[in-house]
């Protein structure tokens, strides 16, 4: 937050004034009406600059408070000519005569530009204007990240965008061969028509230089490396220089993985001797080779994959005269990874499998149509890295697609899991069941099918390198810890058809940065989202009427939460750990809440709570002493005196 402060002394006599206008506009107001009297805008003696400059803000995010006395209702809109004004907001946008403050924001500047919007504050008919500013953020940029030189060295050239002062440095190592030239530093127009460098740190636009770069000739025999620092404090770009030494056999790349479909690789070849070529005795490699003395391009042809095993092969480059120099290319080409198969009848994936004589461990994708019993799940389960038992099998199945696919009852067990929290798994019609995939180690995608209607307990638990999954509108439920522990899982689209989502579901998800929660839902059950540190913001549907304990604990990203206007009840833990929490606004309906009792929330710095009696609540000390508490118009004595609320420093109503 920016704070706006004045010196002490100047202060007792600005604000002398500032009482004096006060009191004119009061006396205004007390001998004619509203209507009558001319518009007035008075800002407190803290906040007069900004209405007679500008309110200036850095790159980083920020607030602000403006202070105002008017004796008309006034508001204030955000405007600025062929542009975007959302990174600054204004808050309250409105409001009655009197007394007034207002919090300006501004959301991080990610580019390399300064940007300004207009704040316009009008009360009746008249209108005052404040400018606000942002600095750009500190960015320098270099044309090319490297550059290969022969061995005979010579110079070379690279623009440097900028809009700091920064110095180029060549560290010691490399000042024997790398050494800037003459002329370096040469100024080119800038990008807005400068031509000349600022000397303040930070710039309004980029300027562009070219520095110049002498390589000494390499009296070496092998490649050698060197770097170019461009540095302004923090912010570093690096240069890279190679240079090729007295004898180079080098490919630009020495492993090339191909698709089973097979492809033509072009492989690139640094030479500056003739050399031979040593082909692998493989017949799905054929080659193609044109050479010149300093430089060749090779390629390759390979053949389609039509087996379920990866191949490789290798080809080396030599000196036919030097055998020691010498390169090697390996080309891994992956195997037929796509099994696409109609089950005519439940329970025969194994047997359909090896008519292909395919061996299932191998498998990666998996496309499934027809039925499907408890014994095709389990074979799914080992093809996916684990048996009914949960160990680990060699199984890489990553792409799972059930789609058209229907889960019926019947044969295997298909898991028996180590915790006697879940049950035992048994396949039931069009219902994923408890731990169907729970310990699916390599599973990255999976497609269920469009007839479930139901996802039991620990279905997904512990699929870490799980990223995607699609589910259908006919799902109602989700089990308890569903998804609990997929560290990869990013984001989750939930169908509106879910009415219930079970405790702990979302426990662990350490990567979760996007969830939609379903409309329909009533209550968010204990450690629905715990120890979900990515997640950044949720929207609370306004079906929820009751949130258990621990639901948001641990979620260290999130930043703002709004309790909808229905729930009653907050449990304990909700927020615990939520230590980038800065804005809490809690609903008309609240009754109980016993969550923000913890030290650890300790950014917070506005509660907003929309109830007519305050809630049984309960806040940690730096809460009560940092944050400020916004209550509805005319319930500022019942907050004041209200046991868990009184000891709020600032009470304001809105």
């Amino acid at each position: 937050m920016i704070l706006f402060k004045v010196n002490s002394k100047s202060s007792i006599y600005v604000r002398l004034l500032y009482s004096m206008a006060v009191l004119c506009l009061l006396t205004a107001l007390s001998s004619c009406s509203d209507d009558d009297a001319p518009a007035e805008i008075i800002p407190n003696p803290d906040s007069e600059i900004y209405f007679t400059d500008s309110l200036n803000f850095t790159s980083d995010s920020g607030e602000a408070i403006l202070s105002f006395t008017t004796n008309k209702d006034w508001s204030i809109d955000v405007s600025q000519s062929g542009g975007d004004v959302s990174w600054c907001a204004v808050f309250p946008n409105k409001g009655k005569a009197g007394e007034n403050q207002v919090s300006v924001r501004v959301a991080r500047n990610e580019g390399v530009d300064d940007r300004n919007v207009v704040l316009n504050l009008t009360a009746g008919d008249l209108t005052k204007s404040i400018v606000v500013t942002q600095k750009q953020k500190d960015a320098i940029t270099l044309t090319t990240a490297k550059f290969e030189v022969d061995k005979n060295g010579g110079e070379i050239q690279v623009e440097v965008k900028a809009n700091v002062t920064y110095e180029v440095v060549i560290p010691k190592q490399y000042q024997s061969w790398i050494r800037e030239g003459s002329g370096s530093g040469q100024i080119i127009m800038g990008d807005k028509g400068h031509n000349q460098m600022h000397e303040s740190a930070t710039r309004t636009d980029m300027d562009r230089t070219v520095r110049k770069f002498y390589i000494s000739k390499s009296e070496e025999y092998d490649k050698r490396e060197g770097e170019i620092i461009f540095r302004s404090g923090e912010l570093e770009e690096v240069l890279k220089v190679y240079q090729t030494g007295g004898g180079i056999l080098l490919l630009t790349k020495n492993e090339y993985t191909v698709s089973d479909k097979g492809e033509q690789i072009a492989v690139e070849l640094n030479s500056n001797f003739d050399f031979d070529v040593k082909m692998p005795q493989v017949d799905w490699i054929t080659a193609t080779v044109t050479r010149s003395v300093s430089s060749h391009t090779l390629y390759y042809t390979i053949a389609p994959n039509e087996t379920y095993d990866k191949r490789e092969a290798e080809i080396i480059y030599y000196d036919k005269n030097d055998k020691s120099m010498a390169d090697t290319l390996k080309i891994v080409q992956v195997q037929k990874d796509i099994l696409e198969l109609k089950l005519e009848t439940a329970g025969s994936l194994k047997k359909e499998i090896e008519k292909l004589n395919v061996d299932y461990l191998k498998i990666r994708k998996l496309i499934l149509k027809g039925d499907i019993n408890g014994s095709d799940i389990k074979l799914i389960r080992e093809m996916a890295g684990v048996d009914y038992v949960e160990k680990e099998t060699d199984g890489i199945l990553e792409y799972l697609d059930l789609t058209s696919s229907n889960i019926v009852e019947g044969g295997e067990i298909f898991c028996y899991p180590e915790y006697d929290r879940y049950e035992v798994g048994i396949a039931k019609n069009n219902v994923v069941g408890d731990c169907m995939f729970r310990k699916c180690k390599s599973l990255k995608e999976i497609l269920l099918p469009h007839s479930v209607v139901k996802i039991g307990n620990a279905s997904f638990e512990d699929c870490d390198k799980l990223i995607n999954i699609k589910l259908f509108d006919n799902i109602t439920a989700i089990g308890e810890w569903c998804f609990a522990g997929c560290s990869l899982l990013q984001e989750m689209n939930l169908p509106n058809s879910i009415k219930i989502i079970g405790e702990g579901t979302f426990e662990r998800c350490m990567s979760l940065e996007y969830i939609n929660l379903p409309n329909g839902i009533i209550r968010l059950y204990r450690s629905l989202f715990f120890n979900c540190p990515s997640l950044k913001e949720i929207v609370i549907p306004e079906s929820v009427t009751y949130i258990e304990d621990s639901v948001f604990g641990l979620c260290s990203s999130l930043k703002i939460i709004s309790i909808p206007d229905n729930v009653t009840y907050i449990g304990n833990g909700t927020f615990e750990d939520c230590t980038s929490l800065e804005k809490i606004i809690l609903g008309s309906s609240l009754k109980q809440a016993r969550c923000f009792n913890y030290q650890s929330c300790i950014n917070v710095k506005e509660i907003h709570c929309k109830a007519i009696t305050p809630p049984d609540c309960g806040f940690a000390s730096d809460i009560y002493n940092d944050a400020t508490l916004y209550v509805p118009k005319g319930c500022y004595e019942a907050y004041y005196t209200a046991v868990g609320w009184r000891n709020f420093k600032t009470i304001i109503e809105e």
